[in-house]
């Protein structure tokens, strides 16, 4: 089995194809401890597979488990007041197997050998695994707005990962952001429509359930950006969604949907599920593609601009599952925070939400959430017209005017 570990990424020279570049050190600033992987452990182990999709992951993850009750742990505790960020960053890592796959990204596919300091493409090998935690905290965050969240979210956190009530040199939009209530009121119904968090009384409780196939999902979602782990589609599978027989499915969201729904028992995050939280995470993760931006803008005709999720809906509802709005909304606080972690510095909070993205374009995506919930009952056309009717749109052609 391969053996992973944490350690934290290097700051240094190296050379690919021949080349040196460095790596700054302001790029290396705001990141996580990274993960590794025992390379002499993982050759052992692909030796002895055969007949596997992903022969890597087969061996990385043999004799992994969930670590259920921990993982419950999580869900129930993650927006207890005494519950640290330290501590769900230290109970991530120990719960979730398919974090540590992300110690294979920077490995040469040639030579099997790290390159986990070089930039390509402007990006430093290990930023998809901070970017998943970032996604992991603005979840943390958003649950404890009312705590200590909306700092985190906005700020970040110190040296001794504090949350921080404000960061030196921090753009104005970010204040605004902090102080915008109506933002942060979208964040809360979204989570109240998914069911993350449920109103009971005049208090809001997190729904355990719900968060767990939200983290799950989380952990998940991106690790077929790590190429070595990408798919082969399998005879009896073939064709696949545009794939033939023996051809890797390079698209990484098709990838972990075709891994999710043929061959789960590679993933033991979501093996150990209930089988209804692991069809919410197939939901999620079953190809929603939907650009947000055509939406709002009404950028093109209704089937245009929704026949992928609407599609996506259709051939879920073929299933024993009909998806409904809780599902659609499911994939929005999903989409949600993915962004929310795009910059690969979690340490320094949401910057992708808080300081790059216009915050009138952030509330129409938000606003638009409600009529796209729609399409679990509607046509895309009624969706559509729904919509236009409505003067939310408007906002997007004055941020755009």
């Amino acid at each position: 089995m391969g053996a992973c570990v944490s350690s934290v990424l290097p700051c240094k020279s190296s050379s690919l194809m021949g080349e040196v570049e460095t790596v700054q050190s302001e790029k290396m600033a705001g990141r996580v401890p990274g993960v590794t992987v025992s390379l002499e452990a993982v050759k052992m182990d692909i030796a002895e597979e055969a007949g596997s999709p992903s022969p890597l992951l087969e061996a990385v993850m043999a004799g992994r488990i969930l670590d259920m009750e921990r993982a419950q742990a999580i869900a129930r505790d993650i927006a207890k007041p005494d519950y640290t960020i330290g501590k769900y960053f230290q109970d991530l890592m120990a719960t979730f197997p398919e974090l540590h796959l992300f110690g294979l990204e920077g490995m040469s596919v040639d030579t099997l050998e790290f390159k986990r300091d070089v930039l390509y493409g402007g990006r430093v090998a290990g930023d998809e695994f901070q970017r998943t935690i970032g996604a992991f905290f603005a979840i943390y965050w958003l649950l404890r707005s009312s705590i200590d969240g909306k700092h985190g979210f906005c700020h970040g956190v110190d040296d001794s990962w504090r949350p921080l009530p404000s960061r030196d040199g921090e753009s104005d939009k970010c204040r605004v952001f902090y102080g915008d209530e109506t933002i942060w009121k979208y964040f809360q119904d979204l989570m109240l429509d998914a069911g993350v968090l449920v109103q009971k009384g005049s208090k809001l409780e997190v729904d355990s359930e719900t968060t767990l196939a939200l983290l799950v999902l989380t952990a998940l979602h991106d690790v077929m950006k790590v190429s070595l782990l990408l798919p082969v589609v399998q005879k009896a599978d073939a064709p696949y969604r545009g794939y033939g027989e023996s051809e890797v499915i390079a698209d990484h969201d098709l990838a972990i949907f075709y891994l999710i729904e043929r061959y789960p028992q590679l993933l033991p995050s979501l093996s150990s599920l209930k089988p209804e939280l692991q069809s919410s995470v197939q939901m999620v993760l079953s190809g929603l593609a939907f650009n947000n931006g055509w939406f709002v803008q009404a950028e093109a005709p209704p089937g245009a601009v929704l026949r992928g999720i609407k599609a996506a809906i259709t051939s879920q509802n073929k299933s024993d599952r009909q998806v409904s709005k809780r599902d659609l909304s499911l994939y929005f606080v999903h989409w949600l925070t993915d962004l929310a972690g795009a910059e690969p510095s979690p340490l320094f909070g949401c910057l992708k939400l808080t300081s790059q993205l216009p915050l009138p374009v952030l509330k129409s995506f938000m606003e638009s959430v409600k009529y796209i919930e729609q399409l679990a009952e509607r046509t895309e056309t009624e969706v559509m017209e729904s919509y236009l009717k409505e003067p939310p749109h408007m906002l997007m052609q004055a941020v755009q005017a």
